[in-house]
């Protein structure tokens, strides 16, 4: 019996392929041969057939490792119970002997172990990785302590390093892990114990950071955690992530804290929440607020800047650190009952005392206005890109701050009225909001294409009925309009507010009978009567009763709006 090889039976498959006279044995080494030319569509075609018709168990074995370790991920891994990778390579084990050898034999599959309660998968893991390094996972604090004698000689070997510190006692017992140099470190994430830090520093077990510890550190993660930090940031870093965290055994200055932001050159994520407040001794005098551009704190590759604190250390914050040109700021101030009493909480408050030196308050093309009880928020979006949001809200449901919508609106119009806005999104109660105050906010934004209003009150609702009246009409132009705002002088000139509208979005208007369509209806009329443009796109959402067959009111509805836009879109939900 003839025995008859792989090549043999592939060659036989190929010949189908080939024309009839061929010297096989020719092509057969041209295949397998190296040093033919890439370049030869028939030859690369004939060796992806060849390929296609291989045994999976003929694979190489570094494409088996990975394929295996691209595997589909398992949502639910992280955070179980179970001792498990991210990845289901594990599953694979019990496909056959070959593939269980090759994850067994493979560093890479166990160098990522997150313990959970099993402290006996670390031991397994840790054998099977070889000198590869390590990203560890501890979501149990008992089991880490426990696992130091494993963890301290492999030290380092850790790459990754995630905890939770239960117990206050748990940071000192960790000393021989963390307060060591530790060469391969890239991440470092450690979450302390639930609650208020306490205010007694002999109470708190202090984590004693140096970044010579850690010279190869690029993302440093800290939630109520008591530090002692002074100096410089690590030169690497570029994510810094503090929660809820204070400097201990005595507060910092403000400058210190900008002296360190300072050498953080390669920053490009920075987060502080309830940090300034909890390290610093005390603000600045208003006096000394007043931005020196010598002096700013500038860091040139930040594209994501998140801050929460108090509404005055937002507004010391702004006073002497220079937003990033691009990427993503969101800056909440958060007020409690305290900051009630007195007149400090405004509009304004989060704000430097000179406005005007946010330069992105007179680039932005887009705007969202959210006023609501105990929120007062703003996001604008440049074509930079960058997206900047203002949040005032309150810290506990204790704190109600029943702001006057008429001053909120009136704010906003003032600081980006310089701005060329293209897109507005309004989401409050225009019940409570003046119509002369919201005819000037409209006036403002002459160049707005797209228009969205969002409003939900209790009883008879003049939205969107006040809206129709201010959008078709407009305010006689005085004597000064020439010395407007470049925005103001760019606009077309209609005898509409907005003359440029494409899109106007409607939201949760209260049904009531439908009367608003009407006035919805009157208003496009008048428009159009006035020069104005047509209406691209119009968007309505309303709730109503589930009980009613509203289809035929819908037909005549959209019999009469539909006609006169490009686009009409009806979203109606049950209450």
């Amino acid at each position: 019996m003839v025995e008859t090889t792989s090549c043999d039976v592939t060659m036989h498959g190929l010949s189908h392929f080939l024309p009839p006279i061929v010297d096989r044995a020719a092509l057969q080494t041209r295949i397998f041969s190296s040093q033919c030319s890439t370049s030869d569509q028939e030859l690369l075609a004939l060796r992806a057939l060849w390929n296609s018709r291989q045994p999976i168990n003929k694979l190489p074995m570094e494409l088996l490792v990975d394929v295996l370790m691209n595997l589909p991920t398992n949502p639910g891994a992280e955070g179980t119970e179970k001792p498990t990778n991210s990845a289901q390579w594990h599953k694979a084990m019990a496909v056959c002997r070959h593939w269980r050898a090759v994850v067994v034999s493979t560093p890479s599959f166990w160098r990522t172990i997150n313990t959970g309660q099993l402290s006996r998968w670390l031991g397994l893991a840790l054998s099977r990785t070889g000198q590869a390094n390590l990203c560890l996972m501890f979501r149990s604090t008992p089991v880490l302590v426990q696992a130091l004698p494993l963890l301290v000689p492999q030290r380092h070997r850790i790459e990754r390093l995630e905890f939770t510190c239960s117990t206050a006692s748990a940071v000192g017992k960790l000393g021989p892990l963390i307060s060591v140099p530790l060469p391969s470190m890239e991440e470092f994430t450690m979450c302390g114990q639930e609650g208020p830090p306490s205010l007694d520093p002999s109470d708190a077990e202090i984590f004693d950071f140096q970044p010579e510890n850690f010279p190869a550190l690029v993302k440093l993660k800290l939630t109520r955690v008591n530090l002692s930090w002074t100096g410089t940031l690590p030169s690497r870093l570029r994510t810094l992530d503090l929660r809820g965290c204070s400097i201990r055994p005595s507060s910092s200055s403000f400058d210190a804290l900008l002296g360190t932001l300072r050498s953080g050159h390669n920053l490009e994520e920075l987060t502080l929440h309830d940090f300034m407040s909890a390290t610093c001794s005390s603000l600045d005098p208003p006096s000394d607020q007043v931005r020196i551009s010598c002096t700013l704190v500038t860091l040139p590759r930040l594209r994501k800047l998140e801050v929460s604190d108090a509404p005055s250390w937002i507004a010391q914050f702004l006073s002497h650190v220079n937003l990033p040109t691009q990427g993503k700021v969101s800056l909440t101030g958060l007020f409690d009952v305290a900051d009630l009493d007195g007149s400090s909480l405004s509009h304004s408050c989060l704000l430097p005392q000179n406005p005007d030196v946010l330069t992105f308050l007179r680039l932005a093309t887009g705007a969202t206005l959210i006023m609501m009880d105990n929120l007062y928020g703003i996001a604008c979006t440049t074509p930079a890109p960058l997206s900047v949001s203002f949040l005032l809200r309150a810290r506990s449901p204790r704190a109600l701050w029943m702001q006057r919508l008429d001053a909120g609106l009136k704010h906003f119009t003032t600081l980006l009225r310089a701005a060329p806005l293209s897109v507005l999104d309004v989401q409050c109660d225009l019940a409570r909001v003046a119509s002369e105050v919201l005819d000037a906010a409209l006036d403002a934004f002459p160049l707005l294409r797209s228009l969205g209003i969002a409003s939900s009150v209790f009883g008879p609702d003049p939205f969107p009925t006040r809206l129709c009246g201010s959008l078709c009409t407009h305010a006689p132009l005085g004597e000064g309009a020439a010395e407007g705002t470049d925005a103001e002088k760019r606009a077309p000139q209609s005898r509409v507010r907005c003359p440029a509208l494409e899109t106007l979005r409607l939201h949760r208007v209260r049904w009531e009978d439908g009367a608003f369509v009407g006035a919805l209806a009157e208003c496009l009329r008048e428009r159009e009567q006035r020069d104005a443009p047509r209406l691209g796109r119009l968007e309505i959402s309303t709730s109503r009763s589930a009980e009613v067959d509203w289809r035929d009111v819908d037909t005549r509805i959209s019999g009469i709006l539909a006609p006169m836009v490009d686009v009409y879109e009806f979203s109606p939900t049950a209450w």
